[in-house]
């Protein structure tokens, strides 16, 4: 009992050593439903104390939805960690009882091509609040509660007038699986005694930290991306209703105040019409209004830019709507000293309900106006296709399944696609119906379909917050040519594309006593040949083209093609059949049966020239120092798409590590101080016994400082410009960076490196300054920059010449192992299809890779 009694003493003594913070220190004191819980009733402590886990911030809000007439829940989607996500639809009963009526009318406004406009005087105005994309972030998703109580409980006649004219989206958490990492990171971190001392460890998470999801990747550079089940969700709400104002609530570092939007104007994307800025920065004095009566300070029109629309702030945007970004200082814990002074988590949760009830004040008495700016936005875009010298953008010529997936993302942006009527061809490409699509830019979603298609090459500035280009055809090495006469486009479009997906695998030909062949371009066919080498099958890599006409098949196999032999391995020719047909079948790519050993043309089925191949055990370097993005980007690809497992280890494991068992070690850019002497001895045995290594970027200095690899990487210039302005420095330091580019390349496709790859060039993305030399050896550099290479996105002039002709992918030896060096990422983001194919080819195809090449 008296041990009952003390537990029950510390759990009230505990909190009393805090400042104690009310409800009414972030909400209006006011009058409230009496039978609406307040937060700190559920979540079992008042909202700050501590940091919200996304279990207690779910059954609130699932509370409140229940309690509350003026709320419902709808989940739509689940994260790679299978927890919901869901929003809020906030608004008046009776609101609520016409809500799909209510939701038809207001896409109406959206729609280019309707007919009937409704009258924007009797429309509601539909807000969406978004919190906590960036899990660490947390003083968003810890505001979002009181939000969400405000509006339910409050009887203030200012929100029941909110409530009558607006439909309110508030989505509490974007980001549960990082947002709970970061809070269990805190929390267990927590001290029965304050501890605002900057040097503390709870203010310093453990890689990869709570920022990014699941996979390590950063959700709030998704938008347009869509390659997690987070965003998809949240976008196919974002076009289900089509808001007229979208806030993205941040944090920043602690040394910092408050932001909120318009960014930097010069760096606004040219298809944001300049009314979007107007609005935002009338809608920014509402914020003021909210945040000066507390004294907290902001400002506007700094650091941040609205350019890449793959953010949350941004993609709006570009969709007729206004999205304003706020970033508040951030504590990572509870109290924080900074050079500002201390900075409190009630604090920054209090300024984050501040901006998101100033931004429903501003939607509420500016309804028309944002109702108006939506539907002019939408009837702007046929003067904007009058004058657009392109018409319409064609695309195709490439695999199945990466075409597949393109389409399934302009469906999901709700963007307008056709099969093609009839075949065409442009630059020696031709497009054909079936294997190729049409989008035609007389549509409501021109801005966006520019913004994806449309490389740009010139800026009104040099200094970007992100990425310069995201050209998405680029991205997939999808051919594509934009069409200038609407007449052609017109005779060329055949049905109108409503979904799309991925085609089932099969076998062509019967049960073979010889063997089948897989063809390397299809996207998955790593995917195929990893389940087919995990069943036990002996598998080999055609490295010559061949020519095969026996029965009902006839046709090419190019370089890569895998040929799996029936003879001689453990399985009889049935089970053999099997095998492959589950692995097609769940991979989407075909296989042909080989009936005869004897080609038509090339080497035959049983020449030396098919090269056997070893089942990949693969080790990819995490941990402190790794880049966690690239690191994420890496085990995406693998596991979650190519459902290839891959071991995942701390740089230190080298250290005590038997090798031996592994066949690959990737490193992704970082620093690797964390490999001792003893490490470094196990790696260089095991590459000289074998081993391959395939590392990225800066990973590349490390080899070469270790002697692994021979690479000379050109030294950065010393700036002889003369004297400038100190306040200059900046933009000056800034313009020197390659943000996010978009390359050309040549790609020998007769190398391991380019299997698969049916034309010699394939775009590259660069967003770093490493850049190796020119190499000596002649057959070291299967994939090099062109003489010309931009494509799309700034580079400054003086790197663009070191750029030409330089490497992006070299290959060395060292013993009987391999060195693959790529200088570029190809796996940027998770949606370079293109050049993923290059890297799951130094996977599969290095260690064959001829070591005199290396010389």
């Amino acid at each position: 009992m008296r041990g009952i009694f003390f537990c029950a003493a510390f759990a009230i003594m505990w909190p009393s050593l805090y400042a104690q913070v009310k409800l009414d220190y972030y909400l209006p004191l006011e009058d409230y439903l009496p039978g609406i819980p307040e937060p700190g009733s559920v979540i079992g402590h008042p909202v700050g104390e501590w940091h919200l886990t996304h279990d207690k911030l779910t059954a609130y809000l699932s509370l409140l939805a229940r309690e509350s007439d003026r709320v419902i829940m709808q989940e739509y989607a689940r994260s790679w960690e299978n927890r919901p996500l869901f929003h809020l639809i906030i608004t008046a009963p009776a609101n609520h009882a016409g809500l799909e009526q209510i939701r038809e009318e207001h896409l109406k406004l959206s729609d280019s091509g309707s007919g009937r406009r409704p009258d924007p005087g009797d429309m509601p105005v539909v807000v969406r609040l978004g919190y906590n994309v960036h899990g660490n972030e947390s003083s968003a998703a810890n505001a979002s509660v009181l939000v969400a109580y405000y509006l339910a409980a409050s009887r203030k006649q200012e929100v029941l007038d909110y409530l009558d004219n607006m439909v309110i989206l508030l989505d509490p958490c974007l980001n549960p699986d990082g947002f709970n990492r970061h809070a269990s990171w805190i929390n267990m971190h927590k001290s029965r005694t304050p501890m605002p001392d900057d040097n503390s460890r709870g203010f310093r998470e453990v890689w990869p930290g709570g920022r990014t999801n699941h996979y390590w990747f950063d959700l709030n550079r998704d938008w347009i991306l869509l390659r997690h089940p987070e965003t998809r969700g949240r976008v196919e709400v974002f076009h289900r209703w089509r808001p007229n104002v979208q806030t993205d609530h941040h944090e920043m570092g602690s040394a910092s105040t408050f932001f909120f939007q318009p960014g930097i104007q010069s760096r606004t994307h040219p298809y944001t019409p300049e009314h979007t800025t107007e609005l935002t920065r009338k809608i920014g004095q509402y914020h003021a209004a909210a945040l000066d009566p507390d004294g907290s300070l902001f400002f506007t029109e700094e650091i941040f830019d609205d350019f890449y629309y793959g953010k949350g702030s941004s993609y709006p945007d570009v969709n007729g709507c206004v999205g304003i970004l706020f970033e508040q200082a951030g504590t990572r814990g509870f109290e924080r000293n900074t050079s500002r002074g201390k900075l409190t988590f009630p604090y920054a949760i209090r300024n984050q309900v501040r901006v998101s009830l100033s931004t429903l004040k501003a939607s509420f008495e500016m309804r028309e106006e944002l109702l108006e700016h939506q539907r002019d936005f939408y009837s702007s875009t046929r003067s904007l296709f009058d004058a657009s010298k392109e018409k319409a953008y064609i695309f195709g010529d490439t695999d199945r399944a990466t075409l597949a997936e393109f389409v399934d993302i302009l469906l999901r942006h709700r963007i307008r696609v056709f099969g093609l009527k009839q075949g065409h061809t442009i630059d020696g490409i031709t497009y054909a119906p079936g294997n190729a699509y049409i989008v035609p830019l007389n549509q409501p979603q021109f801005r966006l379909v520019q913004s994806l298609f449309r490389p740009l090459k010139t800026f009104a500035d040099s200094l970007f917050y992100d990425v310069s280009a995201w050209t998405l055809p680029y991205a997939f090495n999808i051919p594509y040519a934009d069409l200038g006469q609407t007449r052609l486009a017109e005779e060329l479009m055949g049905e109108q594309v409503l979904e799309i997906s991925r085609q089932p695998g099969r076998i062509v030909g019967d049960i073979s006593q010889a063997g089948y062949v897989i063809p390397w371009h299809e996207y998955y066919a790593p995917g195929a040949l990893y389940r087919i080498q995990d069943a036990g099958l002996m598998t080999q890599v055609a490295t010559e083209p061949f020519e095969y006409k026996h029965r009902e098949i006839s046709r090419s196999f190019g370089y890569g093609s895998i040929f799996i032999p029936v003879q001689k391995q453990i399985n009889t020719p049935q089970e053999v059949y099997d095998i492959i047909g589950q692995a097609i079948q769940e991979t989407g790519v075909i296989a042909y049966s080989i009936g005869t050993s004897h080609t038509s043309q090339g080497m035959d089925m049983g020449s030396s020239r098919f090269v056997p191949l070893e089942k990949p055990a693969l080790l990819l370097l995490t941990g402190e120092g790794v880049n966690s993005l690239e690191a994420g980007e890496i085990w995406h690809l693998l596991d979650a798409r190519m459902q290839m497992p891959v071991v995942l280890i701390d740089q230190g494991q080298l250290n005590s590590m038997d090798l031996s068992p592994y066949t690959h070690l990737l490193m992704p850019s970082g620093s690797y101080d964390g490999i001792n002497a003893s490490g470094r001895m196990e790696i260089t045995r095991w590459v000289s016994k074998g081993g391959t290594i395939i590392a990225l970027n800066a990973a590349n200095r490390w080899l070469k400082e270790h002697k692994l690899a021979d690479i000379d990487f050109m030294d950065d210039k010393t700036d002889s410009s003369g004297y400038q302005a100190y306040g200059d420095l900046g933009n000056k330091i800034g313009a020197q960076d390659i943000t996010g580019s978009i390359f050309e390349s040549h790609v020998d496709i007769s190398h391991p490196i380019g299997y698969g790859l049916r034309r010699q060039t394939i775009p590259v993305f660069r967003n770093h300054s490493l850049i190796a030399l020119p190499d000596k050896r002649p057959f070291a550099c299967p994939v090099r920059y062109t003489a010309d290479p931009l494509l799309s996105g700034y580079v400054p002039e003086e790197k663009y010449d070191d750029l030409r002709n330089t490497p992006v992918v070299l290959i060395g030896s060292h013993g009987s192992g391999r060195l693959i060096s790529f200088i570029d990422n190809p796996n940027f983001r998770g949606f370079w299809y293109g050049t993923n194919k290059l890297f799951l080819n130094a996977i599969f195809f290095g260690p064959v890779v001829s070591s005199y090449s290396t010389r």
